[in-house]
């Protein structure tokens, strides 16, 4: 089952963040290049990390549900586990970038 199909458990679905606050999903990061070469976690580290919208808050502006977001790696937040997976509620100020 795919981490996208997880996510539609009704148990997440009825998870709705409050306020200016988005609940996102990490993308995971390839750790392997296209020629089989195996990355170690230090040369993966940027200062910012993909994560997928799943919902978000009544008071978000320019982010919707199911965009790709960049967010700061730095920066850690609260996980919290809907369904078996481990999601994470952040600001809408936290957001770097929307694709």
């Amino acid at each position: 089952m795919t981490t996208f199909a997880r996510t539609l458990n009704p148990s997440v679905r009825k998870f709705h963040p409050t306020g200016a606050k988005i609940l996102v999903l990490k993308v995971p990061e390839k750790e392997e290049t296209k020629g089989g070469i195996i990355l170690p976690q230090n040369a993966m580290q940027t200062t910012a990390r993909a994560c997928k919208v799943i919902e978000v808050g009544p008071k978000v502006l320019d982010v919707k549900k199911g965009d790709t977001v960049w967010i700061q790696r730095q920066l850690t937040f609260q996980p919290i586990e809907l369904a078996g997976v481990i999601h994470h509620v952040i600001p809408e100020e936290a957001v770097l970038a929307i694709t």
